[in-house]
C-alpha cells in the first residue's frame, strides 16, 4: 500500500506533463520518463521500509545490511524494469524501433521544471 500511494501520487503530475507531448514529444517524454523515474524511486524506498518496519527481526537486518544500500538495489531494478516495459509495450503498439532505441528516460535528479499547463482533473467512477 505505501508504495502504490507513493507512486500514484506522481499521477496528476504525469498527466500534467502528458498535455506537452502535442507541442514537443520527445521533451515531453522525457519529463514523463524522469516523473515515471522518481515514481519508482518513491515507490520503492517505501516498499523496502514497509517491509523492514513489518519484520520482528528489522533491527538484525539493520544490523547487518545497509537498508540504503537495498532501496538503491531495488530502484535501480525496479527502473531497468519500467524502462524495458515501456519501450516494448511502445513496440507492440507499432512504434518503429528508430524511435523507441531513442528515448531519454532521463535522471530522477533532472530538473524538468513546471509543466505548461494543469491537464483537466479526471473524474473518479462512481461504483
Amino acid at each position: 500500500k505505501a508504495a502504490a500511494d507513493a507512486i500514484m501520487g506522481f499521477q496528476d503530475l504525469i498527466m500534467d506533463f502528458c498535455e506537452e507531448a502535442v507541442e514537443a514529444p520527445q521533451a515531453a517524454f522525457k519529463k514523463v520518463g524522469v516523473l515515471m523515474l522518481r515514481a519508482c524511486n518513491d515507490g520503492a524506498a517505501k516498499a523496502v521500509m514497509a517491509i523492514m518496519n513489518s519484520m520482528g527481526c528489522a533491527c538484525c537486518i539493520k544490523a547487518c545490511a545497509n537498508v540504503n544500500d537495498i532501496i538503491a538495489k531495488v530502484q535501480e531494478v525496479v527502473q531497468t524494469a519500467l524502462k524495458e516495459q515501456v519501450t516494448s509495450t511502445l513496440k507492440s503498439k507499432g512504434a518503429p524501433s528508430m524511435i523507441t532505441d531513442k528515448l531519454e528516460f532521463g535522471n530522477p535528479d533532472d530538473d524538468i521544471g513546471e509543466p505548461s499547463k494543469k491537464a483537466s482533473p479526471q473524474q473518479e467512477e462512481m461504483s
